[in-house]
């Protein structure tokens, strides 16, 4: 049998690892992000470590269990994903309701102090669910997504202070906030998703009754020839994963760089726009924050646009997960061929990510926007 062919023999066979592991671990990472959310919550990173956590478990269960059927594979991702997402954010939800339950009840001792606790207790869960509904519409889970809908997400928390929270319901309203929670179900679902379904759908020799790498030789090939030369030699692309790390730790030097040099940048630009512009205080403040900004982002668009054309062909995240970004000849990107692929990102973040997640189903994992510039990310030395 051909090493590389998919096989057709025992498809549904090990659905108990992937179902047993859909359940436990999407109550497991569901409840440790909720206990991470509430010392410290980072809009968009929580959902991808959500993803991440949800595509590690789905694979290593799929792989254990040797469930070789790609859409029974994305159905447990898709559930799995679900899981996660629901159960995160069901736990703030109780969260939610006992901490309104500890207010009312200290607000209303008096009242009461005469009652049972059973009756008590009855009476301050129907006042939390008037409350709810009175104010936005419906009582339970629904209405305390819309009370949190309109108070807004916060893109940064720590410990619940004020001073870190940065509120997308007061200038961009409910929309925006309902908009952030799509992306972030899109986010959690679709990448486990997208992971059970390329992780079943991996070629299975049935002669070895094991998963067939790039590399697999199966000692049962006739051929011997035909074996030697099925053996993958190219390069090896690399997929959504070890992309998104890369990212990350760009992300995060490019994090620290704006801790370190924003106060300063901040100082100098409201300086020039007032001193230079002419511009009154606190104008100037204002003005120097969209200028400080502005630099900001044009340097980081020039580290990635520099980085990627350089002899290194790789951005330093890129660098420490080993991978280059060549054309899909193999050669190096000039300048404006990197910036040409930087522009090409923009749609990949317009189509809510699915541009990105492209990358595990296209041939040569290309994304969105590799191949409108006609780009491929590969390992290094592979």
């Amino acid at each position: 049998m051909d090493a590389k062919q998919r096989s057709s023999r025992g498809r549904f066979a090990g659905l108990g690892w992937p179902a047993l592991s859909t359940v436990i671990g999407g109550l497991v990472v569901g409840g440790l992000m909720f206990v991470a959310g509430n010392v410290v919550y980072l809009a968009l990173v929580f959902p991808l470590g959500m993803a991440f956590a949800g595509h590690a478990i789905i694979t290593w269960a799929i792989t254990r269990g040797k469930l070789r059927n790609a859409f029974l594979g994305a159905a447990f991702g898709l559930l799995l994903g679900l899981l996660i997402f629901a159960t995160y954010h069901y736990l703030n939800y109780i969260n939610f309701r006992q901490s309104c339950y500890e207010y009312l009840e200290y607000r209303y001792q008096d009242q009461l102090e005469d009652l049972k606790f059973e009756d008590r207790q009855q009476w301050i869960e129907q006042a939390i669910d008037r409350a709810l509904s009175e104010n936005y519409g419906s009582p339970g889970v629904r209405g305390y997504l819309s009370a949190e809908a309109s108070l807004g997400i916060p893109l940064v928390s720590h410990l619940g202070k004020e001073d870190f929270r940065v509120n997308l319901g007061s200038p961009l309203g409910t929309t925006a906030a309902w908009l952030y929670r799509l992306v972030e179900l899109v986010t959690v679902a679709g990448l486990t998703l997208v992971a059970g379904s390329v992780a079943a759908g991996r070629p299975f020799c049935e002669n070895c009754d094991e998963w067939a790498g790039p590399q697999h030789f199966c000692p049962g090939q006739r051929d011997i020839v035909t074996a030697i030369a099925q053996v993958h030699t190219g390069p090896h692309y690399a997929g959504f994963w070890p992309r998104c790390q890369a990212l990350l730790i760009d992300l995060g030097l490019l994090g620290f760089l704006w801790s370190v040099s924003g106060p300063y940048l901040l100082f100098v630009t409201t300086l020039l726009a007032g001193t230079f512009g002419g511009i009154p205080a606190p104008s100037n403040a204002a003005v120097g924050r969209v200028m400080t900004m502005a630099l900001f982002g044009t340097a980081s668009w020039f580290y990635f646009v520099a980085m990627e054309s350089s002899s290194r062909q790789a951005t330093l995240g890129k660098m420490a997960m080993r991978l280059t970004v060549t054309t899909v000849t193999g050669q190096p990107l000039s300048l404006w061929h990197s910036n040409r692929r930087c522009l090409a990102k923009l749609l990949s973040l317009l189509s809510l990510g699915v541009g990105f997640l492209v990358a595990e189903l296209s041939p040569k994992n290309q994304a969105l926007h590799d191949r409108l510039a006609g780009t491929v990310v590969v390992r290094s030395g592979g």
